[in-house]
């Protein structure tokens, strides 16, 4: 520890610890540096940082933003409602999940074959068991209760001849039900992967991410926020009031409406040849 003295007249000395302020602010960064690390850390409210490759990681706590430097880490993590994520590295996996619901959080990343998605609820079997502290006081066992061996039970008597029921009148067969459309659950995110796909889907309430090349989309229902990574993706989506629309692929074409009355959506564009603009109604 340093210490800053300073005199005045009188002979009057005041001694101060210099760095309080910083070390103030470090105490609200949950920071992470290492290579091919396993472990469970708290946010409690603060920023999360991670910088090293390798690395498998789940941040808790209702974090305030995510910063990720390397390549080939496993992230989870809770974020607050508007927070913010940021990556800059290749092959990451970052899984999210916004605390008691509310809006997506921004997202910019940087970096070949790296995901960021949305999760329902965190994956604890991810990651290893010496990560998770054990219980202070278990439950005790109950105690295992005698058993004793019942005799086998009596032959029922046999059943007269008039009380044998008659067969039931054959009932004309009934016709076949009608086939029922298959209907994408409203949890968890829709990942559209592979390259040269025509899809049209309901993405009601959803988060969608698309990761192939040279694929044809119409989104309907009003998408809970939209992710491009492919590149030569020709999309049409209905999305809800102010989500997140994230262009990072080249030669992509989006086209987008608001799907009920509100805010445009966030749209970020970081693609070579990439746009993406609002329309009456998608085609």
């Amino acid at each position: 520890m340093r210490f800053v003295v300073m005199r005045f007249p009188g002979g009057a000395v005041l001694a101060c610890w210099a760095f309080l302020l910083a070390a103030a602010a470090r105490a609200q960064t949950a920071d992470v540096r290492g290579d091919g690390l396993d472990q469970v850390v708290a946010c409690d409210g603060g920023a999360a940082s991670l910088q090293g490759n390798g690395n498998t990681i789940a941040f808790r706590g209702a974090c305030r933003s995510l910063d990720l430097r390397g390549e080939g880490d496993r992230v989870q993590i809770d974020i607050v409602s508007g927070g913010s994520i940021h990556l800059e590295g290749n092959g990451d996996r970052v899984r999210y999940r916004v605390v008691n619901g509310g809006e997506s959080p921004r997202v910019l990343v940087r970096g070949e074959g790296s995901t960021v998605v949305a999760t329902a609820a965190p994956e604890e079997p991810a990651y290893s068991e010496r990560s998770v502290a054990p219980l202070v006081n278990p439950e005790p066992r109950l105690p295992r209760l005698a058993t004793r061996t019942l005799p086998p039970p009596r032959p029922a008597p046999p059943t007269p001849p008039s009380a044998v029921a008659k067969p039931a009148p054959t009932a004309e067969p009934s016709p076949p039900p009608r086939p029922v459309p298959a209907v994408v659950p409203a949890t968890g995110p829709i990942v559209l992967g592979g390259d040269g796909q025509t899809r049209d889907l309901d993405c009601t309430g959803r988060d969608v991410q698309i990761e192939g090349n040279g694929g044809v989309f119409t989104l309907r229902g009003g998408c809970h926020s939209l992710a491009i990574q492919g590149n030569g993706e020709q999309v049409k989506a209905e999305l809800l009031p102010g989500v997140p629309l994230t262009v990072q692929g080249e030669d992509d074409v989006v086209t987008y409406t608001v799907h009920g009355a509100g805010a445009d959506p966030n749209v970020w564009v970081n693609g070579h040849g990439s746009t993406a603009r609002k329309a009456a109604r998608p085609g």
